[in-house]
Formats: C-alpha cells, structure tokens, sequence
C-alpha cells in the first residue's frame, strides 16, 4: 500500500501531492501535482445581445469532478493518476500508473 497526502487551499482544486516519507513533504521521496475540475454547465444570459429580457449567468456544479495527479520520485520512478472525487464528500476513486507500467487503485 502507498500512502499519499495532499494539500488544498479549498477553493481552487489544485495544489501538491507527496507520496512516503514521513506523511510531510519534506521527507517524501515522491512529490508532484494534482488538480480536480468540477464538471457543470454554466449558461449565459440574454442581457449582452440586447433583447431586451435580463437574465443572470447560472453555474451548476455536478457531484462528479474528475481529476489527474503527477509525482516524480527521487528513484526515477514517475506515477500519473486519474481519479474522480465527489464535490460533496470530498471521498473518490481512481487508478495510478507508474512508469513501469504497474497500476494501482487509488481510493480517498
């Protein structure tokens, strides 16, 4: 089992992902990215093309928001990783695979 940890600053979806060590960044043998995009659909109203009806810009977030990750290791070992998480748990689900073609289910 391989333990990684990840920092957010809770509003953009991004931010760094190590992987061993001691749980800190700094004694991780692995460290990278990661970035979670909410998926939706944003409508745009009819006040720009002068119709004469006002109506407001909608944004719909979906529970669903996908995900990619990428660690490099000081062994010359590199993981990528997919994922999608809920936008109201914060819990998901994913898979990883390093560059030698290992595969890995990633659960969070």
């Amino acid at each position: 089992m391989l333990i990684a940890t990840f920092k957010t600053n809770g509003t953009t979806g991004r931010g760094p992902i190590w992987l061993g060590g001691k749980g800190d960044r700094a004694t991780s043998p692995c460290k990278g990215e990661y970035v979670t995009v909410p998926k939706g659909a944003t409508g745009w109203g009819a006040i720009y093309s002068g119709s004469g009806v006002g109506t407001a810009t909608v944004s719909v977030v979906g529970d669903d928001q996908p995900g990619r990750a990428v660690m490099s290791c000081q062994d010359g070992t590199f993981y990528e990783c997919e994922y999608v998480g809920s936008g109201m748990t914060g819990h998901g689900t994913g898979a990883c695979q390093d560059n030698r073609g290992r595969r890995y289910r990633l659960m969070f």
